[in-house]
C-alpha cells in the first residue's frame, strides 16, 4: 500500500495523467482534421492557379500557334516568289489577319526586303533574329518596340527550309495588347498575374507590362530555369518580395512556358477563408489547454517545491547553516527525496567544515609557534655571537662572528616576517628587503650616507625569499663597505629597489652605492675570509634562479639580480616544492 501510495505522487505520474487528460482528445481529432484541411487546400489552391494558367496559356498558345503555323505556311509560298508579288503577299496576309501587325521573310544575309511595309531593312543586328537564328528552330520573343508598329509586339519567327537548308525565316509580329486582353479574357481572377517566357529566359507577353511582370517572378529561380520547368506549381518568394504561388504550364514544348501567380493569402481566400479558420481554431483550443493544464500541475508539482530548494541551496552557499533541515508542503516524491537528500548534504558538509575549521585553527597555531621558535633561537643565537663577540681576542674572530651574526639575523628577519604574515605560507618579498635593509642599517650604515629604499609588494613562497633575504643583506653590506663620498662633493648615497618588469612574473632587486673617498674605515681582510660575500651572493642568485648583472662607471656601483617569481609545485614524493 505504502508502495502504491509514493508511485501515485511521482510528478510523472500526475503530469502525464493530466495531460493525457488534456490533450490526447483534442490532440487527435486536430491532428487529423488539420492535416485533411491543410493538404485539400494546398491541393485547390494549386488546382485553382493551374487552371488559371493553362486557361490563359491555351488563349495564347492558340495565337502563337497560328502566328508560327501562318509563318510556315507564309514560307513555303514565297520562298521562290519575286519581290514584288512576295510583298503584295505579305501585305494582303497583314489586312487579313487583324491580329497581326507585320508579316515578312528574312534572307540567310538578315536582310528584309519582301515584307508587309514593302521596306528593305537590314534585321542584322536584332537580338530577336539573331536568337531565332542562334535556336535553328520555331522561336518566339518580345520587343517593347517593334521595328515597323512602334509598339510592343511579340514576334513569332519559323525558319524556312529546303530540304535540310534553311534558306530564310518568316517574322510575324503580335500586337502584346491583343495578346494581353486573351490571357485578361481567360482568367478569372484579377489577382492572377500571367507572363509568358522563352527558352532564352526573355518575358515575351504578361498581363500587365513586361516591367511588371519581371517583379512578380520568383526571386530565387531564373527567368530560363522557370522556362525549363513543366506543368510545375511551387511557393516562392517574388522579386518584389512578396511570398507568392507559382503555376508552370507550357505554351510550345522547348520553346515558351507560361507562369501564372498569385499571392499566397489571396489563394487562401480562392479555397475559402471559413474552412481555413475550422482548420487552426481546433490547435489553439488544444494548445491554451495543454498550456493552461500544464501550467497548473507544473505550479503546483514541481515550480514551487523547486524554488524553495533553489532558495535553500542559495542561502546555504552564501553561508546560512540554519536550512539544513529543508522541509517542502506535500511536494512529489522525486523531491521529497531531493529535499532529504539536500539536508543530508548540508549537514555533513557542515560538520566537516566545523572540524575543517578546527583543523586549520591548529594549523595556524602550530605554524605561528614554529615561527615564533625558530625566531627566539636565531635572535638567542645572534645574542651568543654577540658575547663572543665582546669575548674575542683577535679582529680576523669578530669579523668572522659579526658576518655570521649579519647572516643568522637575516634568517631571524624572514621568520619574524612569516610570523606576521596573514597566511603564512608566502612571504612580501619588498617588505622583506625592507626589512633586512633597516636591520643592516641600523647595525652598520654609517651616519652621514643617505639610505632610500623603494620597493613593490611581490608574495615569495620561503623556498626563493630565504636566499633573497640573504642575497640582500650580503649585497647591502657590501654597499655600506664600499659607499664612497662623490668628487662633487654631494653625499655619499646608497639605493636599494625591488621593482616589477614589463613581463609581469619578472623581478629586478637592485642595490647600488656612490663611489669615491671612502666613508667607513676598512678592516684589514684575514686569511681564508677573501671573497666569502661574493661566493655567498652567486650561491644565493643560482637559488632564486635569477642572473646578476654589474654596472660601474666612475660614479656610482650598480649590482642588479633579474629573475622570476615561482609558483609552488608538489615534487614526485608528494611534498610541496618550488615550480
Amino acid at each position: 500500500m505504502n508502495r502504491v501510495s509514493t508511485f501515485g505522487k511521482r510528478i510523472s505520474t500526475r503530469l502525464a495523467l493530466l495531460l493525457t487528460l488534456a490533450l490526447l482528445p483534442l490532440g487527435l481529432i486536430s491532428l487529423y482534421q488539420t492535416q485533411q484541411v491543410i493538404d485539400d487546400a494546398q491541393d485547390v489552391t494549386r488546382a485553382s492557379l493551374m487552371s488559371e494558367t493553362v486557361a490563359a496559356s491555351h488563349a495564347g498558345r492558340e495565337l502563337i500557334q497560328q502566328a508560327l503555323g501562318a509563318a510556315q505556311g507564309l514560307g513555303a509560298a514565297v520562298v521562290d516568289m519575286p519581290l514584288d508579288s512576295c510583298n503584295a503577299v505579305m501585305q494582303e496576309f497583314v489586312r487579313s489577319h487583324e491580329t497581326f501587325s507585320f508579316a515578312g521573310l528574312i534572307t540567310p544575309d538578315l536582310q528584309t526586303d519582301c515584307n508587309s511595309a514593302g521596306t528593305s531593312t537590314d534585321v542584322s543586328q536584332s537580338p530577336t533574329i539573331i536568337g531565332a537564328v542562334d535556336a535553328n528552330r520555331p522561336y518566339v520573343d518580345f520587343t517593347i518596340r517593334g521595328t515597323y508598329s512602334g509598339e510592343a509586339v511579340t514576334i513569332a519567327v519559323h525558319p524556312v527550309l529546303r530540304g535540310e537548308e534553311v534558306v530564310g525565316l518568316i517574322s510575324i509580329s503580335i500586337p502584346h495588347r491583343i495578346i494581353s486582353a486573351l490571357i485578361a479574357e481567360a482568367s478569372s481572377v484579377e489577382t492572377v498575374r500571367i507572363a509568358t517566357i522563352n527558352s532564352n529566359g526573355d518575358i515575351v507577353v504578361a498581363n500587365n507590362t513586361v516591367k511588371e511582370a519581371q517583379g512578380f517572378l520568383p526571386r530565387d529561380i531564373t527567368n530560363q530555369g522557370l522556362s525549363e520547368l513543366r506543368d510545375e506549381t511551387f511557393e516562392a518568394v517574388s522579386n518584389d518580395g512578396e511570398r507568392r504561388l507559382y503555376a508552370v504550364s507550357s505554351v510550345l514544348p522547348q520553346s515558351v512556358v507560361m507562369v501564372g501567380s498569385w499571392p499566397v493569402e489571396d489563394g487562401e481566400t480562392v479555397i475559402g477563408g471559413l474552412q481555413s479558420g475550422l482548420a487552426l481554431v481546433f490547435p489553439i483550443v488544444m494548445w491554451i489547454a495543454g498550456i493552461a493544464v500544464a501550467y497548473v500541475g507544473l505550479q503546483r508539482l514541481v515550480i514551487r517545491h523547486v524554488s524553495g530548494l533553489r532558495s535553500a541551496m542559495r542561502r546555504f552557499a552564501l553561508g546560512d547553516r540554519t536550512v539544513a533541515a529543508l522541509t517542502l508542503d506535500d511536494p512529489p516524491e522525486e523531491l521529497a527525496e531531493a529535499a532529504r537528500a539536500f539536508s543530508r548534504m548540508a549537514l555533513i558538509i557542515s560538520e566537516a567544515e566545523i572540524r575543517q575549521q578546527k583543523d586549520l585553527q591548529d594549523k595556524e597555531v602550530l605554524l605561528k609557534e614554529v615561527h615564533h621558535r625558530v625566531k627566539n633561537n636565531l635572535q638567542l643565537i645572534v645574542s651568543i655571537m654577540n658575547m663572543e663577540m665582546r669575548n674575542a681576542e683577535t679582529p680576523e674572530a669578530r669579523r668572522m662572528l659579526r658576518g655570521l651574526q649579519r647572516r643568522v639575523r637575516g634568517l631571524a628577519t624572514l621568520h619574524r616576517t612569516l610570523y606576521a604574515s596573514p597566511d603564512m605560507t608566502t612571504v612580501d618579498g619588498g617588505e622583506l628587503v625592507r626589512a633586512v635593509v633597516e636591520d643592516v642599517a641600523q647595525v652598520s650604515l654609517p651616519p652621514d650616507v643617505s639610505l632610500s629604499v623603494d620597493v613593490i609588494p611581490a608574495d615569495l613562497y620561503p623556498d626563493q625569499a630565504v636566499p633573497l633575504s640573504m642575497l640582500s643583506a650580503e649585497a647591502l653590506t657590501n654597499a655600506v663597505k664600499y659607499v664612497g663620498r662623490p668628487a662633487d662633493g654631494s653625499d655619499p648615497r646608497i639605493w636599494v629597489s625591488l621593482v616589477r618588469l614589463d613581463d609581469g612574473d619578472r623581478l629586478r632587486l637592485r642595490i647600488a652605492n656612490t663611489k669615491g673617498a671612502p666613508v667607513t674605515v676598512q678592516d684589514e681582510e684575514g686569511p681564508g675570509t677573501s671573497g666569502l660575500g661574493s661566493r655567498l651572493m652567486k650561491a644565493f642568485v643560482m637559488q632564486i634562479e635569477g642572473e646578476a648583472e654589474v654596472i660601474e662607471d666612475e660614479g656610482q656601483y650598480v649590482y642588479d639580480v633579474f629573475f622570476s617569481r615561482r609558483e609552488f609545485a608538489r615534487d614526485a614524493d608528494g611534498r610541496r616544492a618550488a615550480a
